[in-house]
């Protein structure tokens, strides 16, 4: 009877798997080139919360990447109020290059290398001269759109993720829910079982009573 009391205690114990955290690190613009070596090319650059996030996932020293930066240094004095730029370095930050694979996998845009740009909904899994005209229209289509309306990335990460730890908690309400239902079965079992023994055991020494004080009349 322990065994099982301490069996169905167990099993109302909700089990909890935390998530490995990401002690991701991320830069700003001026970080990012300063960090590249490159000269900044533009004056009175400031970063404001109406700007247009540009997440680039780099490799210090890469050449492609410091191309892209080449290009965003560039065109800075007539962008620059458009957008405001969020740098991880993944070849020598293993955190920053594991949310590269989890943000790749969430968009469904595998990442082969680097650079690995998103504007918005706009992802760019690499760079080329040939993609300036595209992501200077993706800077202006997202910056023309509603604040609110704009789509970033680690906020629909989050929601996403907040929706499952719902239906997490849901399911493991559902569980507790079932094991206490379980234990209470259980252990009506033990009683109702252990009754039926005990007027069991009671009949037969009422019996034995009865016989002996019939054998005592007979005497």
């Amino acid at each position: 009877m322990k065994k099982l009391l301490a069996l169905g205690i167990m099993l109302l114990i909700p089990i909890k798997i935390f998530a490995l955290e990401l002690n991701s690190q991320s830069l700003n613009f001026k970080e990012t080139l300063e960090d590249e070596q490159i000269t900044e090319s533009f004056k009175d650059y400031k970063e404001s919360d109406d700007q247009v996030t540009i997440y680039l996932f780099r490799g210090k020293g890469c050449t492609h990447s410091r191309a892209f930066l080449t290009f965003l240094n560039s065109i800075t004095n007539e962008y620059g109020k458009y957008f405001k730029l969020v740098s991880y370095e993944v070849w020598y930050n293993s955190d920053n290059s594991e949310l590269l694979q989890k943000v790749s996998k969430f968009i469904g845009k595998e990442a082969t290398g680097v650079p690995y740009i998103i504007i918005g909904k706009s992802v760019f899994p690499g760079y080329g001269s040939n993609a300036d005209e595209e992501i200077k229209k993706a800077i202006k289509q997202v910056y023309n759109t509603k604040k609110e309306n704009r789509y970033d990335v680690f906020e629909s990460m989050n929601e996403s993720e907040s929706e499952n730890d719902k239906k997490g908690e849901s399911s493991s309400n559902n569980t507790i829910i079932w094991c206490l239902i379980f234990t209470i079965i259980t252990i009506s079992t033990i009683m109702i079982d252990n009754y039926i023994k005990y007027k069991k055991i009671n009949a037969r020494l009422d019996l034995l009573v009865k016989n002996k004080n019939d054998n005592l009349k007979t005497r």
